[in-house]
């Protein structure tokens, strides 16, 4: 559970929520193949060019639109 300090009492509510929902939520966007904190570019090179693979494949825009512009 998020901790719920009196310093979280001066922000507005609708930050507040936000970031409870971002917290209950992170589950789904976690990338589960990053085990640890620290991770190299050879590690996560693999996973954005699938990502980068699959986006392509679900683009609905022009295919001017979709493409990769510049690499990484």
């Amino acid at each position: 559970m998020m901790n719920t300090t009196s310093s979280n009492s001066n922000m507005p509510a609708a930050i507040q929520e936000l970031g409870q929902q971002l917290y209950h939520s992170h589950h789904k966007y976690k990338e589960s193949a990053l085990r640890h904190r620290r991770f190299r570019h050879r590690d996560i090179v693999p996973l954005i060019e699938r990502l980068q693979e699959q986006s392509a494949s679900k683009c609905r825009w022009p295919a001017t639109r979709c493409r990769v512009v510049r690499s990484i």
